[in-house]
């Protein structure tokens, strides 16, 4: 851009700001980006960020699995893991499927 002369970067940065309004306007118009979307409600399970019992429940319920688990064994299977699972979820360079793996074989 710094090569440019002044009316081409204007131009250019029209345009790429046209692309990028056309980009964002496809994607909220195709996909659902709100809370209630099951996919936002299964972030817990990537290991992003710090998770508690009620995040595990909104996957439970996300995927419709409330009456199928005891929520009670879950509980306690949560707490039990929940050390590995900070561990796991501090290392950035795996990723979650490897997060999830080192949970497991640890407990």
């Amino acid at each position: 851009m710094d090569k440019l002369l002044s009316a081409e970067k204007t131009k250019v940065k029209v345009d790429f700001t046209k692309f990028y309004s056309t980009v964002i306007s496809y994607i909220e118009k195709r996909l659902d980006l709100s809370t209630d979307n099951v996919m936002m409600k299964l972030r817990p399970i990537a290991c992003l960020r710090h998770s508690d019992y009620s995040d595990l429940e909104e996957v439970a319920a996300a995927l419709k699995l409330t009456d199928i688990l005891n929520m009670d064994k879950l509980y306690e299977e949560f707490c039990a893991s929940q050390e590995e699972i900070e561990t796991a979820r501090q290392d950035p360079q795996k990723s979650t499927s490897e997060k999830w793996v080192s949970v497991f074989q640890k407990v």
